[in-house]
This record gives structure tokens, C-alpha cells and sequence, in this order.
């Protein structure tokens, strides 16, 4: 996004991410529910009880690689 002009604030744990929110002017959240420390979904309600602002929610997780094979 950046590539595009756009001002980011990564924040790899939920609670980082509400404080950015809290001190800055942001315009819209990109929310994966596998963050740390704190759910997504607890984050997206803290968010939504302060915060009058759009939440893009999107899921992300590794792949573990199989062992064995399956029938």
C-alpha cells in the first residue's frame, strides 16, 4: 500500500494496533483475526465500541506440511 501513497501503521499484536488507532487519524483497519496476544474478534469489539471507522477482517494461518501420506 505504501507503493500507492498510502500511510500504513503495522502493529503485529492487536493491542498496538488499537493504540495506533487511538492516537493517530486513520481511515480504514486491515484486521487478520490470527493476531497475538489478543483475538481478532476481541480486537474488532474493542474497534467497534470506539472507533467510528471501516475494518477490512481477513484470516490468515500457516500451513502445516503433512506427515505421512493420506489414503
Amino acid at each position: 500500500m505504501a507503493h500507492r501513497q498510502y500511510h500504513t501503521t503495522p502493529a503485529s499484536r492487536s493491542s498496538d494496533g488499537i493504540n495506533a488507532l487511538r492516537e493517530s487519524n486513520h481511515d480504514a483497519v486491515m484486521l487478520d483475526i490470527f493476531v497475538q496476544r489478543l483475538c481478532g474478534l476481541d480486537a474488532l469489539d474493542h474497534i467497534r465500541r470506539e472507533l467510528s471507522i471501516p475494518v477490512i477482517v481477513m484470516l490468515s494461518f500457516k500451513l502445516r506440511s503433512s506427515v505421512g501420506s493420506v489414503d
